[in-house]
């Protein structure tokens, strides 16, 4: 994959003359750095953002070092081919893919990520081999994600979440994906990962001026402990108006107590429709 790109490179690779790549760069479209001989030079995150929010179609892909970036068939299948095959450089290619189309990244995670985890989960559970399989399958989707998230960048003034999964949860996909989906709302967001002490999270959001906690649960080793956590953070963070969000495979088997600032959530497009009604009001 390339890193830089000429303003010929991004106009061959999806179809358009190299004089309307200078246009959309001079008019600030696409950021871009020039040589020491004053050449133009147009970094591939830029371009990428830039071709999804003009939904262009990227007929030669090559050019641009996404040799795998095409989707034939159902994305599902292609998607679930890919993670089988552990072939890293397609399955990153189908997920950019679904973004640069224009798919918010709530739609991708919950669309054919969870289906196509969750197939391989089943199978994992029954079969040694297939464990292989689903343990190389969540690092390519963690390689994905994070390639996601470098696309997203949101305004230094952009509010802030902050996130984690807690203590005894070593999960670390579902909090990225929670995190770029943040970041897709329009949040500045800071994942602290898996096995994070829950309480001190109010205090860092208090400080920071958070907008938005969300903890990312799949396993609770000892739930009745992290209930309790759970209720203090909350309300720690009610006294600064500070929304705690709930999402994971086993909150909703959680007797969590009612608090207004308490919100569960089910899907990832749950929590970027309630991510966007905070940025909409800021």
């Amino acid at each position: 994959m390339k890193s830089l790109l000429t303003p010929r490179e991004l106009a061959d690779a999806i179809g358009v003359s190299e004089s309307s790549v200078r246009r959309w760069v001079d008019a600030g479209h696409i950021p871009m750095t020039r040589t020491q001989g004053g050449h133009r030079r147009i970094a591939l995150d830029d371009a990428l953002r830039y071709l999804r929010e003009i939904q262009a179609d990227i007929p030669r892909p090559q050019v641009l070092g996404l040799e795998q970036f095409s989707i034939d068939g159902s994305e599902d299948q292609a998607l679930l081919g890919a993670l089988s095959a552990g072939d890293a450089v397609r399955a990153r290619g189908i997920l950019l893919s679904l973004y640069i189309s224009g798919r918010h990244v709530s739609r991708i995670f919950d669309g054919p990520v969870r289906s196509v985890l969750q197939k391989l989960g089943d199978h994992g559970a029954r079969d040694l081999p297939a464990t292989l399989i689903e343990h190389r399958a969540m690092d390519i989707c963690l390689q994905g994600v994070c390639q996601l998230r470098s696309l997203l960048v949101p305004p230094a003034d952009a509010p802030l979440a902050i996130g984690a999964a807690p203590a005894g949860d070593a999960s670390i996909l579902p909090s990225m994906m929670a995190a770029a989906v943040l970041a897709d709302a329009g949040f500045r967001e800071a994942n602290h990962g898996p096995n994070t002490p829950v309480e001190p999270l109010g205090q860092l959001a208090a400080e920071k001026k958070a907008r938005l906690v969300w903890l990312s649960i799949t396993t609770a080793p000892n739930a009745e402990k992290l209930l309790g956590e759970i209720d203090r953070l909350s309300r720690k963070l009610n006294e600064h108006k500070i929304p705690l969000v709930l999402g994971g495979r086993i909150v909703r088997d959680f007797v969590v107590r009612d608090r207004p600032n308490l919100h569960v959530v089910s899907t990832m497009a749950e929590l970027a429709a309630f991510a966007r009604g905070i940025t909409a009001g800021t």
